[in-house]
Order: structure tokens, then sequence, then C-alpha cells
């Protein structure tokens, strides 16, 4: 499960930008109606209290697929999450930083702009 940080969404190739969409749609579902799947990847413990901000990056993920002419489902409803309008609480500690991700994605050969 990979939420790649926000900067590196234009720059990912089809391959990791769908990717993306589907683990972040995943990890909403795990965090919003509390599943059990991956509850303890760093990752899905990066958004665990921050909702909001799981769906701000789904948001961007959608805009930049939607440029790029996919036609993905709409995004989640975050009002209709047992956290609501309060699920900031702090910022999260991300798993990974901006660097670590560049380096992740150099190493997989594949056609993303970093």
């Amino acid at each position: 499960m990979r939420i790649w940080h926000q900067d590196l969404i234009p720059k990912l190739c089809q391959k990791h930008l769908c990717a993306m969409w589907r683990e972040g749609l995943g990890m909403w579902k795990i965090l919003s109606e509390n599943k059990k799947g991956y509850q303890n990847h760093p990752a899905t413990k990066e958004f665990k209290n921050h909702l909001d901000m799981l769906w701000e990056r789904l948001y961007e993920v959608r805009d930049e697929m939607i440029k790029r002419g996919y036609h993905p489902k709409t995004l989640p409803n975050l009002r209709h999450t047992p956290q609501g309008d309060n699920c900031c609480v702090g910022f999260p500690i991300p798993w990974q930083t901006l660097e670590e991700q560049i380096e992740v994605i150099r190493l997989k050969n594949c056609k993303c702009k970093v």
C-alpha cells in the first residue's frame, strides 16, 4: 500500500497513479469503516486520524487522472464518515520522506518523471 507524497502525483506514471487511487480508496474504506485489512500498515497509520488529509490526497490523484483523460469514480463523502468535520487532529507523521519515496520510485525503473 503506497500513498505517494502530493508533490509526486503529477510525476507518477499511469501504473503508479492508478495504483495510488485504488489503494487510497481501499485505505479510505479501512479507516472510515473500521475495516481490519492493512490497519497496521505504516501508510495506513499515517492517515489514521487524518481522514480529511487522505481525502485531499485522493482529490489530487483524481484531479490528475481527469487531466490525463481517465474516468475515475467519484470521491467518498468526507461528511459521511464517523469522524465528520473533526477528523484532523494535528498533522500526520509521514512514514517516508519525499526523498525516500523518490528513491523508491527510481529503483522501480518505470515511466515516473522523478
